[in-house]
């Protein structure tokens, strides 16, 4: 491998959501600089939250809401366990 390359990252980050906290401010910082940096970065939270993100997220990163693809919309300790296993 040449040392002069630096190889593209495909990243997978998993959040809770994209509400205003501390952990989604963090997780947006990294996903913006990884993007920058010219990783490919796929954002997952793990509840629904349709609609705009608090904090900027790059549009070149792709979000995926896993609780959209377990299609679950109430809010259960066995809906919990289907988010998981989606």
């Amino acid at each position: 491998m040449d040392q002069g390359k630096i190889q593209q990252m495909r990243i997978l980050f998993l959040i809770n959501s994209l509400g205003h906290g501390g952990a989604q401010r963090v997780a947006s910082i990294l996903v913006n600089a990884w993007t920058m940096r010219g990783d490919q970065v796929i954002l997952v939270p793990t509840f629904s939250g349709r609609g705009t993100c608090f904090y900027t997220i790059s549009h070149q990163a792709k979000i995926i809401y896993l609780a959209d693809l377990a299609k679950v919309k109430k809010r259960n300790f066995f809906t919990y366990g289907i988010r998981l296993l989606a």
